[in-house]
């Protein structure tokens, strides 16, 4: 890998933006790469690597989670998400690494809604 403080104009390995290799890698969904590549570079001129990398990391559990639950498809390719500023959109305050707090209640009370299923008071 290029040493991105000699490389011109803040570019790493193969004339990529620096920084960007990063990002694609710690991406969920790979889609498009050469796309999510301009994206990313359009995006430097609003913000910079450290904080896309930092919103990344910090929504990374939730899109884990979508694939985990077979969602997949509802995670932004990645030049969507550089495109519409993701790296702004604030963490669910109602998740905790990935899962939903409603949910854990709910699943916690399961067994006594199936108490009540069993007698049949429900």
């Amino acid at each position: 890998m290029v040493d991105p403080a000699s490389s011109p104009k803040g570019q790493s390995k193969a004339g990529e933006p620096q920084g960007f290799s990063e990002f694609y890698e710690l991406y969920v969904r790979k889609q498009d790469r050469a796309r999510a590549m301009r994206a990313y570079a359009r995006a430097l001129g609003r913000t910079d690597p450290e904080t896309i990398e930092r919103a990344l990391r910090a929504q990374l559990p939730e899109m884990r989670d979508k694939v985990a639950r077979g969602e997949k498809e509802f995670i932004p390719h990645p030049a969507t998400w550089l495109n519409n500023d993701r790296w702004l959109t604030e963490v669910d305050a109602h998740t905790t690494n990935g899962t939903h707090v409603l949910g854990k209640k709910l699943a916690a009370s399961l067994p006594a809604m199936q108490r009540f299923v069993d007698r049949g008071t429900l």
